[in-house]
């Protein structure tokens, strides 16, 4: 019996759920998938998961680029989004090898710039989730923006991972299924934040943010918290942009180096950590001027 491409989608979702994805990462991936598994359909037929083949993926590939033009960077995340469903019906038994991971990416000159908020967009961001006051919401905020947690590291905070001191606090991360262990400081601006909070909480359960209805804040929960009140801030923002944010204006306003950032936001790899250091296109701009303001 053919699988439909509703189950087979959502038992993606499911996967990448326990491979700890954010949830901004699985939106993207399963948007992506269906969107191939819709040019398939257009393309060749009637899509079928032990189907796809090298050539369909490589196909997929210069329709993203020639014919939707997207950009090199939204053409590898697609891809990236390919090889990650493919490797999954691999391991279900669906097909034999990953014909996407034989795909190679578009090669780009790396001036793309991560996402992040501006010193003004931050500000009305934040202004926003003072004048609301939800202490719970406000204490999400600054931690967020202030020590560059993931979505799903906030969700997964336990009470007793915060430890707090009038004059230092610390956060105790824990990921990747309990196998990794950080330890990032918290200012007073996060403090303040928290202990406000935790004189409000509902006393039940042992995580960190509870919900009016649960007694953990889902990552959903949490998204849709900080899209409100950019939407109300008139800010594009979602919570994986607060994280860049926060690497952002360290290594570009802090000046620190490069494998303290590393330590601080959890990467393995120092590699994912010097992305932000690439010039973004203000950066690009500022240059061209100097050039102009030479010529005068």
């Amino acid at each position: 019996m053919a699988i439909s491409n509703n189950t087979i989608l959502t038992e993606f979702r499911q996967e990448l759920i326990r491979e700890e994805k954010s949830m901004h990462t699985i939106r993207a991936y399963v948007r992506d998938v269906e969107e191939f598994m819709q040019w398939f359909e257009e393309t060749v037929g009637e899509f079928s998961p032990g189907q796809i083949t090298v050539v369909d993926v490589q196909e997929f590939k210069s329709y993203l680029y020639n014919v939707k033009r997207n950009k090199p960077v939204s053409v590898n995340r697609k891809l990236s989004a390919l090889e990650s469903f493919c490797e999954f019906l691999v391991s279900t038994g669906h097909l034999k090898d990953n014909p996407a991971a034989k795909v190679k990416k578009i090669k780009q000159q790396k001036t793309a710039e991560v996402a992040a908020l501006s010193n003004s967009e931050l500000y009305r961001l934040k202004r926003m989730f003072y004048l609301e006051g939800n202490k719970r919401d406000i204490a999400i905020f600054e931690l967020m923006i202030n020590t560059g947690l993931r979505e799903a590291e906030v969700c997964n905070l336990k009470l007793d991972d915060v430890i707090m001191s009038e004059r230092k606090g610390v956060v105790i991360v824990r990921s990747g299924k309990g196998e990794k262990y950080r330890e990032v400081p918290l200012n007073a601006n996060v403090r303040r934040a928290l202990q406000a909070y935790l004189d409000v909480r509902p006393n039940r359960g042992n995580y960190l943010f509870v919900s009016n209805k649960s007694d953990r804040l889902s990552e959903s929960q949490l998204y849709r918290i900080i899209r409100k009140h950019a939407d109300m801030a008139g800010v594009k923002a979602h919570p994986h942009m607060l994280r860049h944010t926060f690497a952002t204006k360290l290594l570009r306003e802090g000046k620190i180096d490069l494998p303290t950032l590393q330590n601080l936001l959890g990467h393995a790899n120092i590699n994912t950590t010097a992305i932000y250091t690439r010039a973004t296109m203000q950066d690009l701009e500022k240059a061209v001027e100097i050039l102009e303001s030479l010529e005068e």
